[in-house]
C-alpha cells in the first residue's frame, strides 16, 4: 500500500487535470476507491480535496497540456527577475514586453482548452487567467502554484506575497506537474541556531531585501500595465463614444435640413396662397363695384318704368 501522503498526491494529480463539472463525481470514486484498500486517512485527506474554479482548472490543464507555455513563463520570470537584480533597463523594457506576449499566449492557449471541452471561458474567466499568469511571470511562490498544476483558486495579479500556498493550492508539499519549478510553498526549511553563522544571516537579510525589491518592482509593473490597459480601454470607450456622437451629429444634421427644404417649400407654398389670397381679394373688391353698379342700373330701370307707366296713365 502507498504512503497515506503519496496516495493523496497521486490523486490529487489525476483530480486536477479534470474540468470542473468531473471533479467531485472523480473525487467521490477515489475516496470509494481509498476505503476499499483500506486507505482511510488518504481517503479523508482526498474528500477534503476542493474543487478547483473554472480559471485554475484552465491554468492546472494547461500545465499538462502545454508545458512549454508554462516553462516559457516561468522562464521569463527569471530573466525578470535577474534584469531586475543587475538594473538592466534596456533588458527590462525587452523582457516586460515578452512577458505581455507570454501571458497572452498563455490565456489564448487556456481558454483554448475550456472552448475544446464546450465551456468557452468568459470575460472574467480571462481576466482572471491573465492575473494569474501574470503573477506566475514576477512572483516566484506564485509560479510555484501554477506549476504544481493543482491551483484552487486564480492567483492576484501582484503575486501571493505573504498569503499561505495551501490558500491557493491543494496538497502544496507535493511535488509539481512541472519540472524545475519552484516549489508552491514560500517557507524555507528553519536551520539551527547552532548553525546559523553571522555570515549566513547576512546572506539571508540580503536575500530577503532583493525578493522584497523584485517583489515591489514585480507589483510596480503590474499597477503600470492594469493602468495601461484601463487607459486603453477609457481610450477605446472615448473612441466609440465620439463615434457615436458623430453619428448622431449627422443624424441631426439630415434632420435639420429635411426640415429646412420644408421650411423652404412651406414658405414657397404660402408665399403662393399669399398671392392668391390678394388675388381673390381684387376679384371680390371687383364684383363688389360690378355689383354696386348693376344695382344702380337696376334701380334707375325702376324709376324709368314708373315714371312710363304714370305717362301711359295719363293718356288713358
Amino acid at each position: 500500500m502507498a504512503e497515506p501522503a503519496d496516495a493523496v498526491a497521486e490523486a490529487a494529480a489525476e483530480l486536477y487535470a479534470l474540468p470542473p463539472e468531473d471533479f467531485i463525481a472523480g473525487r467521490t470514486a477515489r475516496v470509494a476507491e481509498l476505503k476499499r484498500a483500506g486507505d482511510a486517512d488518504a481517503a479523508k485527506a482526498v474528500g477534503h480535496l476542493a474543487r478547483p474554479t473554472a480559471a485554475a482548472s484552465l491554468v492546472n490543464r494547461l500545465v499538462r497540456e502545454r508545458p512549454d507555455l508554462v516553462h516559457g513563463l516561468l522562464e521569463t520570470g527569471r530573466e525578470l527577475r535577474r534584469a531586475q537584480d543587475e538594473l538592466d533597463a534596456e533588458r527590462l523594457k525587452a523582457l516586460g514586453a515578452e512577458r505581455r506576449q507570454r501571458v497572452a499566449a498563455a490565456v489564448e492557449a487556456a481558454g483554448a482548452i475550456g472552448t475544446a471541452a464546450g465551456h468557452a471561458p468568459g470575460a472574467a474567466v480571462v481576466e482572471d487567467l491573465g492575473a494569474t499568469f501574470t503573477a506566475a511571470v514576477i512572483d516566484p511562490a506564485s509560479g510555484g502554484a501554477v506549476a504544481s498544476g493543482r491551483l484552487l483558486r486564480a492567483l492576484p495579479a501582484d503575486g501571493l506575497e505573504d498569503a499561505p500556498a495551501e490558500d491557493f493550492v491543494a496538497v502544496p508539499e507535493a511535488p509539481p506537474m512541472l519540472a524545475a519549478a519552484a516549489p508552491a510553498s514560500r517557507k524555507a526549511p528553519k536551520a539551527s541556531k547552532a548553525s546559523e553563522k553571522p555570515a549566513e544571516r547576512s546572506d539571508g537579510h540580503e536575500d530577503r531585501v532583493a525578493a522584497a525589491a523584485r517583489r515591489d518592482a514585480g507589483r510596480a509593473v503590474a499597477d503600470a500595465e492594469r493602468a495601461k490597459e484601463r487607459a486603453q480601454r477609457a481610450a477605446r470607450d472615448a473612441e466609440d463614444d465620439l463615434a457615436d456622437a458623430d453619428r448622431r451629429r449627422d443624424d441631426a444634421d439630415a434632420r435639420v435640413t429635411d426640415l429646412r427644404n420644408r421650411i423652404t417649400e412651406l414658405q414657397q407654398r404660402l408665399d403662393a396662397a399669399e398671392d392668391d389670397l390678394r388675388a381673390a381679394d381684387r376679384d371680390v373688391r371687383d364684383r363688389r363695384g360690378d355689383e354696386r353698379t348693376a344695382r344702380r342700373a337696376a334701380e334707375d330701370a325702376e324709376d324709368d318704368l314708373a315714371a312710363a307707366k304714370a305717362r301711359l296713365d295719363g293718356l288713358g
